[in-house]
C-alpha cells in the first residue's frame, strides 16, 4: 500500500518535483510574512499602552476604540498563551520520552 507522501523524488513525474518545490517555497514565504505581520501587530497594539479611549478636539486622530483595542489585546494574549501551552506540552512529552527510553 502506497502512502500519500512521496518516498523518493525519482519515482515522481517530471512536473511534480517543480510543483512540490514551488509549493514549499510559497509555504515558507507565507510563514515569513505571517510572522512579520504578527510582530508588527504586537508593536502596533502594545506601543500605545495605555491608550486614550476618548476623542479630543485638539488631537482628533490620537485615540483608540475601546472594543477594538481590547479585542486586539485579547487576541495577542491568546496567541502567546497557546504558544506557551505548546512549549510546555512539548517539554513534558520530551521528558516522558527520555524517561521511557532510558528505562528500556
Amino acid at each position: 500500500m502506497r502512502g500519500r507522501g512521496y518516498e523518493r523524488l525519482n519515482d515522481t513525474p517530471a512536473g511534480t518535483v517543480s510543483t512540490l518545490l514551488s509549493s514549499q517555497f510559497v509555504d515558507i514565504l507565507l510563514s515569513i510574512f505571517l510572522f512579520i505581520w504578527f510582530m508588527c501587530g504586537n508593536y502596533w497594539v502594545l506601543s500605545v499602552w495605555p491608550p486614550n479611549y476618548h476623542q479630543t478636539l485638539t488631537q482628533p486622530n490620537s485615540w483608540c476604540d475601546k472594543t477594538t483595542y481590547v479585542f486586539a489585546l485579547v487576541q495577542l494574549c491568546v496567541c502567546y498563551g497557546l504558544m506557551l501551552l505548546i512549549a510546555v506540552l512539548t517539554a513534558v512529552l520530551l521528558l516522558c520520552q527520555r524517561r521511557w527510553t532510558s528505562q528500556l
